[in-house]
């Protein structure tokens, strides 16, 4: 009776961590309350102008269940080329 209640709770631990872990491998990303990521942040921006920039809604990918907006079109292809080059490194 006294094993219960330490393995309840190291199961339970066990089934929080599988369910983190199993979304993050699904490539969930971060949005905010629009479906952004980045607050609508040129992520190539980073990069290529080695500052940051503002996205453009001209300029948009779809990419992990997340809207990724960019300020050119040439930002933006470069992401859809390479998305994993581009993206936030968590």
């Amino acid at each position: 009776m006294t094993l219960r209640r330490p393995l309840a709770a190291l199961f339970l631990i066990a089934t929080v961590t599988l369910a983190a872990t199993t979304a993050w491998a699904a490539g969930d990303i971060a949005r905010d309350g629009k479906g952004r990521a980045l607050k609508g942040w040129d992520t190539t921006a980073y990069f290529t102008a080695g500052k940051a920039r503002g996205g453009a809604d001209a300029h948009v990918f779809r990419w992990r269940g997340a809207l990724w907006r960019f300020a050119s079109k040439q930002d933006r292809d470069r992401f859809a080329a390479a998305p994993e080059t581009y993206a936030p490194q968590f």
